[in-house]
């Protein structure tokens, strides 16, 4: 498949997979949402960030807290990213309060971390929260204070534990909680996944210009759908979000060609 039909498909999953979302939760109608095979059988996140039920769960009890908070409760719910976890244990623990709560966290029947992403496990998780808690202070001052989103990045990885990928998740919490003041087209890390949908849409781009790549499919995205006769019920993608939506799309490539991907099947298609 050539460059310019991956590029169609690359929109028509996206145009399709929030179609699903407005089916689902704004027009109410019953499963199954498309008629797409793969889209009807796994799980995919939302093209929104903000939209996907983990972030909505966060975001609203973020609502209101000092940045502080924020970041605190950023850094402990992100590693674990399951809703259930936190409601089984009233929520995110206060600074202060976390060893008692991680002693309740231990003692938890399993699984604790979503099976979205990997994690390292509540040894390490242990540690890391624990290390926070003991310069937190400190810490949240040098990324509070950060004058750019790399300077945020590596305030954020300078804790022990904390990798670009959660890092890059917790400096998201901070932009849309509107405790960094920088817009979501500004900055991106572009991880293994989307790094996976930007091959296939550019296969002869270098590595060092997948982010400007990302960015052309943002300021693109209304004459590319335009042309294609697409709409997409909902905002302009950010650059946030097409970074989001590349590394679904990845997947959703895969598995239709009957490729592994780490997708989660849907009750009906176990």
């Amino acid at each position: 498949m050539n460059g310019s039909l991956m590029l169609d498909e690359f929109w028509r999953f996206v145009t399709e997979r929030q179609a699903i979302y407005h089916r689902r939760t704004v027009l109410k109608q019953a499963p199954p949402w498309t008629e797409d095979p793969v889209l009807v059988n796994y799980h995919f996140t939302n093209v929104y960030r903000e939209q996907d039920l983990g972030t909505v769960w966060f975001t609203e009890w973020a609502r209101g807290r000092p940045a502080g908070e924020v970041l605190w409760g950023s850094l402990l719910y992100r590693p674990i990213n399951r809703v259930s976890t936190f409601e089984r244990l009233d929520g995110i623990p206060d600074l202060g309060r976390h060893r008692e709560w991680l002693e309740r966290l231990v003692k938890l029947d399993r699984p604790v971390f979503t099976g979205r992403h990997l994690n390292r496990g509540l040894p390490l998780y242990t540690r890391m929260v624990n290390g926070l808690g003991v310069d937190f202070d400190l810490f949240s001052v040098g990324v509070l204070a950060a004058s750019s989103p790399g300077a945020a990045m590596k305030a954020l990885m300078s804790a022990p534990g904390i990798g670009w990928f959660f890092a890059f998740q917790v400096y998201l919490d901070l932009v849309e909680a509107g405790v960094l003041p920088f817009g979501e087209d500004v900055y991106a890390r572009i991880g293994q996944g989307s790094e996976a949908g930007l091959r296939l849409l550019y296969p002869s781009a270098r590595r060092r210009d997948y982010l400007w790549l990302a960015d052309e499919l943002r300021v693109e995205q209304r004459y590319t759908l335009a042309g294609l006769g697409l709409a997409l019920l909902g905002p302009p993608l950010t650059l946030k979000n097409v970074e989001h939506s590349l590394c679904e799309f990845s997947k959703y490539w895969r598995l239709q060609r009957g490729l592994p991907a780490k997708a989660g099947r849907r009750e009906w298609a176990v």
